[in-house]
């Protein structure tokens, strides 16, 4: 089979070559070839690792450029923009099943699917858009705008002949927003984000304590890091107090935050009483991530546990877990069920007033002093929920569900 995955984004997006990349790799020695077709107004030179990347893996990508005047016309100009694309790039490579991943290459596939109705139409649904929309962009439940792209994920829900998704609490409401009939909703597939575990490793004694003197981090300090972006629904403001309260106990500890939103970082940082001595903030090259993950003692992964969060699935706990390291999360998506009675994972309500004492008491108390013993357990939890393997045979699954004899 060969597919169509249609997605379109700005810059400072990495899901392609660190996520999807990986997936469709594994993809084709299970019969199912995958290009990419990413819209974007991204510059040559942001996407040139994403290029690369495709490059390295044999993955065709094409990335076509959306004009600035149609982005300030919003979706009613952009979408036919993309579904016009979108058509003459099928038609061009002959490929007749489309995958669009997220509501707004939906809503495009929908329009193409209007101009050739027996199109293979599939669905990458990658959380709840317009409702993060509401919990952290300001939009209102009864706008036009949430309440359009509400009608295109029930439709696309409806239309695709199979569905994927992050979470067994998405695979629910999309079944019930879709109003799907119960021998239909087997046609929505769960496959949490997952990492290629021969990648993320917790590595070896050696390797470890090279990486930490390479950051400066002595044997015994203790490293608490946390990798992604920089936004509310990230709590970075309760990951700021929670390393406070840690330094009241090992004033040696280091927090080392890597990210591209330096810039959204450093006031918090002011306003937290912290110096910028005490909190590492600095990109990392994805290469570097598995060996800095493996080396350090904590990862955190705060998220608001908004509605919205239901459908994710955080990607840096896969990889904290498989490289062997300690979580603090949040009760967002499926890790409840995932990660709830593991002692290497602590899962806190980031609503409760006491979520940073809590934090720094599990750090200090449970972690610090068995983080050797712990580093097996995380391990093998990862490899239970978040490995490449698990998560390629989900999407094979999906591919194969119903399939379509080949026109």
């Amino acid at each position: 089979m060969r597919a169509l995955f249609l997605t379109w984004d700005g810059p400072q997006q990495s899901y392609l070559e660190s996520l999807f990349f990986p997936i469709f790799q594994g993809l084709r020695a299970r019969g199912v070839e995958l290009s990419v077709l990413q819209l974007t107004w991204a510059t040559p030179a942001q996407l040139e690792p994403t290029r690369a990347a495709a490059q390295r893996r044999g993955i065709p990508y094409v990335s076509v450029a959306t004009p600035a005047r149609l982005r300030t016309l919003a979706l009613p100009a952009v979408v036919p923009y993309g579904a016009a694309v979108t058509l003459r790039h099928l038609r061009k490579e002959h490929i007749e099943t489309l995958f669009p991943r997220s509501l707004i290459p939906m809503s495009m596939a929908l329009v193409v699917r209007r101009l050739r109705p027996r199109l293979d139409l599939l669905f990458d649904a990658d959380g709840f858009m317009a409702d993060e929309r509401l919990d952290f962009g300001g939009w209102s439940e009864s706008g036009a705008p949430y309440r359009v792209l509400r009608r295109v994920e029930a439709n696309g829900v409806r239309a695709a002949r199979a569905v994927i998704c992050r979470s067994q609490a998405a695979r629910r409401i999309l079944s019930e927003r879709a109003r799907l009939a119960e021998t239909e909703q087997q046609k929505i597939f769960v496959a949490p984000n997952a990492k290629d575990a021969s990648e993320f490793t917790p590595g070896t004694p050696e390797s470890r304590a090279l990486t930490r003197a390479a950051f400066g981090i002595p044997a015994q300090v203790p490293w608490l890091v946390y990798v992604g972006s920089i936004g509310p629904q990230y709590c970075p403001e309760l990951m700021l107090d929670a390393y406070a309260r840690v330094l009241e106990r090992r004033p040696d500890a280091r927090l080392s935050c890597f990210t591209l939103h330096e810039n959204a970082l450093r006031p918090l940082l002011a306003r937290s009483g912290l110096s910028a001595a005490q909190v590492d903030v600095r990109p990392a090259a994805p290469a570097q991530v598995p060996a800095i993950l493996a080396a350090a003692d904590v990862g955190l992964a705060l998220r608001r546990e908004t509605p919205s969060q239901r459908g994710i699935s955080p990607i840096k706990v896969g990889e904290y877990l498989l490289c062997g390291l300690p979580v603090v999360a949040s009760r967002v998506g499926d890790l409840e069920e995932q990660l709830g009675a593991s002692d290497t994972a602590l899962l806190v309500d980031t609503a409760d007033r006491g979520a940073a004492e809590q934090i720094a008491a599990w750090i200090v108390g449970r972690v610090l002093g068995n983080r050797d013993a712990l580093r097996a357990p995380a391990r093998e939890l990862g490899l239970r929920w978040f490995a490449l393997e698990q998560c390629v045979a989900t999407y094979a699954a999906m591919f194969g569900h119903a399939a379509r004899s080949s026109p």
